[in-house]
């Protein structure tokens, strides 16, 4: 998952350079040779890291890999258009937590306890109807949060980094973690954003079903990222 993660940000961060050009030019916009290995060097690496969870992805990747430059001469490559767009949408896709919770069920962390609690939140999550069935995915996602916290945050990580973190502050435990274990500013940015984005969520309490589904996906996300950089 790391892989997927990280390739998907190399990928996106070229392709957010280019797509800057070609909104803001009314000209031809060429590909720099060096872009268009790297890109070519990063789609086919989704592509196999994306085989086994989606087929259909993978193989659609691959069709963009081999098709999404146009030949103007020895040496000088633009954008197909449609495969380029295909590429952004595929790519906004696997940044997204839609991503996680579709490809949750092929995370398996080292601890049993938080693979069951993941699956439970999901199976919960898929058939809520009464304000109750919203109620105990929001505690769910609480208690799925808190275990993660107190599963990273281990003593050797508390003596090395010096830092006190209080029984119940687990969104400091995750934080701490992810300073002291991953060593990509950008995996620690986005570890973050979902950390700030899951902690308040968790205590809500509300038939709302698109909140529910953005708690869901948050914590989600979490389980992911930390089993990915546990894993590396």
């Amino acid at each position: 998952m790391k892989d997927i993660i990280k390739n998907t940000q190399d990928l996106k961060r070229i392709f957010d350079f280019y797509l800057v050009q070609i909104n803001g030019s009314v000209n031809q916009v060429f590909v720099h040779a060096n872009d268009l290995n790297q890109m070519t060097k990063y789609l086919d690496r989704l592509s196999k890291s994306l085989c086994s969870i989606s087929p259909t992805i993978s193989s659609e990747l691959a069709d963009i890999r081999d098709h999404l430059y146009v030949t103007h001469g020895p040496g000088l490559y633009s954008f197909n258009p449609y495969r380029f767009g295909a590429l952004g949408a595929i790519l906004r896709y696997l940044q997204s937590p839609e991503f996680a919770c579709d490809t949750a069920k092929y995370v398996r962390t080292p601890w049993n306890d938080v693979n069951d609690a993941l699956k439970k939140l999901l199976e919960d999550a898929n058939s809520v109807s009464t304000r109750i069935d919203y109620n105990q995915v929001g505690v769910a996602a609480r208690e799925l949060f808190i275990m993660l916290a107190k599963k990273v945050y281990t003593p050797d990580i508390q003596k090395a980094t010096g830092r006190i973190i209080g029984a119940a502050d687990a969104k400091g435990m995750l934080e701490t973690f992810f300073d002291y274990k991953s060593a990509d500013d950008d995996v620690k940015k986005y570890a973050r954003e979902t950390i700030k984005l899951a902690e308040p969520l968790t205590h809500t309490k509300s038939e709302n079903n698109e909140k529910m589904k953005t708690v869901v996906m948050s914590v989600v996300c979490l389980v992911a990222i930390v089993n990915a950089v546990i894993q590396s």
